[in-house]
């Protein structure tokens, strides 16, 4: 993979031209919000909305935890405090938001007002430069993110967070903290950032979104003049290598003082077909485990273990392509022993192996959907918020097409898509069922 040119630093605009390209980027109220992508040197989507106060800019770079090389760990986390905190022409972005590290991206994330969108956009691209900052940030940020995984390891849920990812993804580079840990952090030198940078910080793989009001044409010509028009190469999509080994389950207990209730998180990692059909059917299974519909456990659970029971919360999340993770936390009350979690997961797993054999019914599967249209056609309905989500979507190589069409296929998926994901969670991959249990006393 090449590296990312450095760019070199252009001079400062006057501020007589500055407020003249601010009052040019406001929208007209007469342009739609539907969102655009095109190409140059970087995918780029606008959403104008004369509606929203704030102009929202979200940039994902592909490049997190696990792209970091052998003896790297934490070089992802520790680029992006470096360019946000002491490059100054982030200045910008920090003071209209934030940046965010996972195991598959960095996000640079703002939301400014509308004389200040153009420059924040101009910031954020500054990402792609180069590392230009003083030898004593490293020390700094050295600091501040031993600091911060502290705070991780302080906390019950973060511990819990991180034995579940390691016994779920063993071996993996996504079963890595995405901060790495504090050996990893003392091992790393600023050359590890910079050549992180070099490698992974391109342009052309990049996705920013810009939405609220905001004239399309500003935002182009300011990309423009920034990052060029090169053309974008496809990047490999993300395979989970090695595979994680094949197991029924392995159990994790946590025992900490500072718990007040016993918890249980169950997550499985499972094959889910990648197909428009597959994704809807995993979301609307989702929606229908977590709801109070007939038949669905969240009810059932509760009717059964009234006296122990304190809440249930569900999650998913793809990893890769075809690889999905769903999430149960069971919560109970103080002084419930861990056997009647045992009764808890097994009440869930039942219902799990009935839906994989009939799906959701035909009629509760309508009202799921309908349920799913309405939400996401009032999340499209909103002039800014769905930023990230939406460069989350195009990074993973859906379409436009298909970000229009999400509610037609939700209405599309039948029981027997959703008993086939069903099946997958049933029978899946890999499980993890971690306790965290108060110490015993």
């Amino acid at each position: 993979m090449s590296s990312t040119p450095r760019f070199a630093r252009r001079p400062r605009r006057s501020r007589l031209a500055l407020a003249a390209l601010a009052l040019a980027c406001v929208v007209s109220p007469t342009l739609a919000s539907e969102p655009r992508c095109e190409t140059r040197g970087i995918t780029l989507c606008i959403r104008p909305d004369a509606r929203a106060r704030v102009v929202e800019v979200v940039l994902r770079v592909p490049a997190g935890a696990a792209d970091e090389p052998a003896g790297a760990a934490g070089a992802a986390h520790l680029l992006e405090h470096l360019l946000l905190l002491h490059e100054p022409d982030l200045a910008p972005v920090v003071a209209h938001g934030n940046a965010f590290v996972s195991s598959d991206a960095t996000l640079f994330v703002a939301a400014a007002p509308p004389e200040a969108a153009i420059d924040v956009v101009a910031a954020t691209l500054s990402v792609f430069r180069g590392v230009d900052v003083p030898p004593e940030a490293l020390e700094r940020e050295r600091a501040a993110i031993l600091r911060e995984g502290e705070g991780r390891r302080a906390s019950p849920a973060g511990r819990l967070g991180a034995l579940v990812r390691e016994a779920l993804l063993p071996g993996t580079p996504l079963g890595r903290d995405p901060i790495g840990a504090p050996a990893d952090i003392e091992a790393l030198a600023l050359a590890h950032a910079v050549a992180f940078h070099a490698e992974r910080y391109r342009a052309d793989a990049a996705v920013l979104v810009v939405a609220g009001p905001i004239a399309p044409e500003a935002v182009r010509a300011r990309v423009e003049a920034e990052i060029g028009r090169a053309e974008a190469r496809p990047r490999p999509a993300r395979a989970l290598d090695p595979e994680p080994p094949a197991a029924e389950r392995v159990a994790l207990a946590l025992a900490d003082p500072a718990v007040g209730a016993p918890e249980r998180v169950l997550a499985v990692l499972a094959r889910v077909p990648e197909t428009p059909r597959a994704f809807a059917a995993t979301g609307l299974l989702l929606d229908y485990l977590a709801s109070g519909l007939p038949g669905a456990p969240r009810p059932e659970l509760e009717r059964a273990a009234t006296a122990i029971f304190r809440d249930i919360a569900f999650a998913a999340r793809t990893l890769a392509p075809g690889w999905v993770v769903l999430e149960v936390r069971l919560s109970a009350r103080p002084g419930t022993p861990a056997a009647a979690l045992d009764d808890l997961e097994a009440a869930l797993r039942a219902r799990l192996a009935e839906l994989a054999e009939g799906g959701i019914e035909a009629e509760v599967l309508a009202r799921v959907a309908r349920r799913a249209a309405i939400r996401l056609r009032e999340a499209d309905a909103r002039p800014v918020g769905t930023g990230v989500a939406l460069a989350h979507w195009i990074a993973a190589g859906r379409d436009l097409a298909s970000w229009r069409d999400r509610a037609r296929i939700a209405d599309a998926v039948t029981p027997a898509d959703t008993s086939a994901v069903a099946r997958a969670l049933a029978s899946p991959h890999r499980t993890v069922a971690a306790d965290l249990l108060p110490a015993p006393r």
